[in-house]
């Protein structure tokens, strides 16, 4: 039987929480050449104005991808969101 693992961290940025907040939760698809990765493309899908589907695709040799997909939750009042794995390999 699966057992939750509760977690949380905090970073300290010599920035405004608020712009901090937003530039962590504003999704494009572009976002793994920041990361370093290649070969990766990222679908976004928009539910609700708070809620977010991130679908995203590696090409990890010919013809081989892997696909995961993460639900984001966003509580902008309280500079806090989720984001809990769908599908696809959890590493």
């Amino acid at each position: 039987m699966p057992t939750p693992i509760y977690y949380h961290f905090q970073q300290h940025f010599n920035v405004p929480a608020r712009k901090a907040f937003e530039w962590c939760t504003t999704y494009t698809p572009g976002d793994h050449a920041l990361m370093g990765e290649k070969d990766v493309s990222r679908m976004i899908e928009n539910i609700t104005d708070r809620t977010i589907i991130l679908t995203d695709t590696f090409n990890i040799g010919a013809d081989n991808q892997i696909e995961k997909q993460k639900l984001v939750q966003i509580y902008p009042e309280i500079l806090f969101w989720t984001s809990t794995h769908l599908s696809g390999v959890c590493q």
